[in-house]
């Protein structure tokens, strides 16, 4: 059985680790298929003001393909010098191109929790939501499990949170941080929630099959 790494920026080549790793859709289009077996591509709310046509057509035509299993990172950032409205419209298109696709969506959220659920109110036939790296309290958890999110929990967290998520209602991650090991992240969680690592990766391979990512296919 595999650790299963739900949103990494860094390729990991170790045999017992399957990652979805993260890309910006002309950077996707430089790699070799066969290099990264498993990615999400999307628009990050950092670069959303530079968002063009051809940028948004080229996620269409890779949002097609099967080793994109996921949209992301996309999402909402009000502390990030971004024109706020732009952000909100090219989070918009992307959660419409992801309904389309059926493909989970990787939200990047900060600061603007109310914005994404007042968003994915109006998005009909909406596919899965993970907002990733989450280190809210119970409480903002809670919220985003109410209106049908999952989380994505990494190298950084709260404690509590983590001892109270549902055993469906998470993933877990390294993001953009280049010494963060899964295989750690995995024992901390573990300790935490009061199980096994075995019973972890069970639960994480059963997590992934809920929103349609099957690692052992890819």
């Amino acid at each position: 059985m595999k650790f299963l790494n739900f949103h990494t920026h860094q390729a990991d080549q170790r045999p017992d680790v399957a990652a979805i790793v993260c890309y910006e859709p002309l950077a996707f289009q430089q790699e070799s298929p066969s290099a990264c077996p498993m990615a999400s591509v999307g628009l990050h709310p950092w670069h959303a003001d530079v968002c063009s046509g051809a940028q948004l057509n080229t996620l269409a035509q890779l949002l097609q393909l099967p080793q994109i299993v996921a949209v992301g990172e996309v999402g909402l950032d009000r502390l990030c010098q971004t024109d706020y409205q732009h952000q909100l419209k090219t989070f918009d298109i992307q959660l419409r191109l992801a309904s389309v696709v059926q493909k989970p969506v990787i939200v990047h959220c900060v600061k603007a929790i109310d914005d994404l659920l007042a968003e994915l109110d109006v998005i009909d036939n909406r596919p899965p939501i993970i907002v990733h790296g989450f280190r809210g309290k119970p409480q903002q958890a809670e919220q985003l499990l109410r209106h049908g999110c999952r989380l994505s929990i990494g190298g950084k967290y709260n404690t509590e949170t983590v001892q109270k998520l549902p055993s469906g209602a998470f993933m877990i991650e390294t993001d953009d941080d280049a010494e963060a090991d899964i295989k750690q992240i995995y024992s901390q969680i573990a300790e935490i929630r009061d199980c096994t690592l075995q019973q972890l990766m069970m639960q994480q391979q059963t997590n992934w099959a809920s929103i349609g990512i099957l690692p052992d296919n890819q």
